[in-house]
């Protein structure tokens, strides 16, 4: 799934455990009818990587997987169990990066006979 839209919150590195962190922030997207804000959650590798590339107010798209568990505190009859979700970013791309066109392009001038002497008699 993607998302496209304005990166408006980056929230703290958390190191949940010795082996795991994780970094959580937010995109508004204009889609639909109204905007959203989408809360996102990276881990691991590419938690470090959306730090070093991505800040507050860069225009993204979000490519992520949706994850969910359900969870139910020791001792409580079933009824009772709670399920969560989290949209898990794998990939955070800019949408706003000016790369050269054809057009815009700097082309150096063709040379003349005269200004082109490379030193061979032919």
């Amino acid at each position: 799934m993607e998302v496209t839209g304005k990166i408006i919150n980056v929230g703290e590195l958390k190191q949940i455990s010795e082996t795991f962190k994780l970094i959580e922030f937010v995109v508004r997207t204009d889609e639909g009818e109204y905007s959203q804000e989408v809360l996102f959650q990276s881990t691991q590798d590419k938690a470090d990587k959306f730090l070093q590339f991505n800040k507050v107010g860069d225009e993204v798209t979000v490519s992520f997987n949706v994850r969910g568990r359900s969870w139910l505190k020791g001792g409580e009859d079933e009824s009772k169990r709670r399920w969560f979700n989290s949209l898990d970013a794998w990939m955070v791309k800019k949408s706003d990066i000016d790369a050269p066109t054809a057009a815009t392009a700097q082309v150096a001038a063709p040379a003349t006979d005269e200004a082109f002497d490379d030193g061979l008699p032919f």
